[in-house]
This record gives structure tokens, C-alpha cells and sequence, in this order.
């Protein structure tokens, strides 16, 4: 009798090591699954925080307008490209018209400007929105289209500089101090579009002639003033006169 107790014993003994083996054993893998489940749960969160951050740049949320018209056709169109960042955004008109957004290089390439290129968003009379940009050549390509001179801001103006009746968009190029002159480019307008006009280029320190419908010039070359008339003719300003006075 003793001894089938003693065996009965052994076995139950036998019986509950077993049972806590198998409950260890059945532990290990649910504490690795749990840890293993926390693991890629922050891997996620991680993704997902990445993502928003990703979206948020493609919406450029830092540089809306306010307009919801003009914002639509930034979050559509503006697009920044690898090795530039924002610079700034500014409104061009009182009206609130015109949005400028500035974009500069991230590093800064030798010998040329931080300022990397310029995106108008224009709302016409019909409500719709004209969005372009506007890029610069390097400083040695020298009288190429939109050359940037010295100390540029590229401010931009909303005016009628071909009396039309429909307002242009300029940008300031900066100085040409040997000749004591400043230069902008133009973009006038042409039905529901803004058309790039080199000639504009040409005219120094221009100033609107209303009555005359004429654009004046003037600048200082070789010891002479120089004081020019252009006229808007045919998509170009022409130059139709001329004076010279010696200082």
C-alpha cells in the first residue's frame, strides 16, 4: 500500500513538472510574439509620422496664400527640386492678386546667387488661375535671357507696361553698375496667359509715358546720358528714339 501511494506520489510529481515546463515553454513565445508585436507597432508609428511629414511638404503647407483658389494651384503646381528649399511668399499687389513664392538653393553655388528660381500665381477675371515659373541663367552665361546683375532682390511688380488695359508681371534683375542702370523682365499679358518678353530687358530704368504710350530708358555710358523711347509693338518693345546729352 505504501508503495503504490509513494508511486502515485512520483507520478502527480512527475505530472505537475511537466505541466510547469509546458507552461514556461508556452510563456517564452508569447512574450517574444508581444515584444516582437510592440517592435513593429513603433516601426509603424515611425512610417506613418514619415509620411505625414511627407505629405505635408508635397501640400507646402507653410507657404499658403490664404486664397483657396491660389492655394489649390500651389499644392498642383509648385514643385521643389533637389537641392532647393522655400525662401519666402509674399503677396505682390494690395488687390491680392498676385502670390509670389521664392525659392533659393540649399548650398549656395560659387559665384552665383542663393536665389534659385520664382513661381507666380496670378487669379484672372474669369476666377482661374495662372501659375508659372521662372528660372535664371548662371552668372557665366552673361547676356543671356533674365541675367541677374548686382544686388537683386527679384522684387516683383503687377502693371501695365504695353497699355493694353491688362496688367504685366516684372521682376526686378538688379544693377548694372558701369552703366548706372536697372533692368527687370517682363511677362505680359496675353489672353489668360503671362508671355516672357525679352525685349523688355533691353530698357533701363524704365518709366511709363501714359500719354505718350511710350516707355522711357535712361542710363550713363562713356560720358553721356542716354535717354531712350520704346513702344510696344507687334509682342516686342521697339526703341523709336534716342537722345544723347555729354556730362
Amino acid at each position: 500500500m505504501k508503495k503504490r501511494c509513494c508511486l502515485i506520489l512520483v507520478i502527480l510529481f512527475v505530472a505537475l513538472v511537466g505541466c510547469e515546463k509546458a507552461n514556461n515553454k508556452t510563456t517564452a513565445p508569447t512574450d517574444s510574439s508581444e515584444s516582437s508585436s510592440e517592435s513593429e507597432q513603433i516601426e509603424v508609428t515611425d512610417n506613418t509620422e514619415d509620411t505625414k511629414a511627407t505629405e505635408d511638404r508635397q501640400n507646402h503647407k507653410d507657404y499658403m496664400s490664404g486664397d483657396v483658389d491660389i492655394d489649390e494651384s500651389i499644392n498642383s503646381n509648385l514643385k521643389i527640386g533637389d537641392g532647393e528649399e522655400f525662401q519666402f511668399a509674399e503677396w505682390v499687389d494690395e488687390e491680392k492678386t498676385v502670390f509670389h513664392i521664392a525659392l533659393q538653393f540649399i548650398e549656395q553655388p560659387e559665384n552665383e546667387y542663393q536665389h534659385s528660381r520664382d513661381y507666380l500665381f496670378v487669379k484672372d477675371k474669369d476666377g482661374s488661375i495662372i501659375s508659372f515659373d521662372v528660372d535664371y541663367p548662371s552668372k557665366k552665361d552673361y547676356g543671356a535671357d533674365r541675367y541677374v546683375n548686382d544686388a537683386c532682390g527679384f522684387d516683383v511688380q503687377y502693371m501695365d507696361v504695353n497699355f493694353d488695359g491688362e496688367k504685366d508681371i516684372l521682376i526686378f534683375l538688379g544693377y548694372i553698375t558701369t552703366a548706372g542702370s536697372y533692368h527687370n523682365c517682363a511677362y505680359i499679358y496675353q489672353d489668360g496667359d503671362f508671355v516672357y518678353t525679352p525685349s523688355f530687358e533691353q530698357i533701363a530704368c524704365f518709366e511709363l509715358l501714359e500719354d505718350e504710350q511710350l516707355i522711357e530708358g535712361s542710363y550713363n555710358s562713356g560720358g553721356e546720358h542716354v535717354v531712350q523711347k520704346y513702344e510696344y509693338q507687334d509682342g516686342e518693345f521697339v526703341m523709336v528714339s534716342e537722345e544723347r546729352e555729354s556730362y
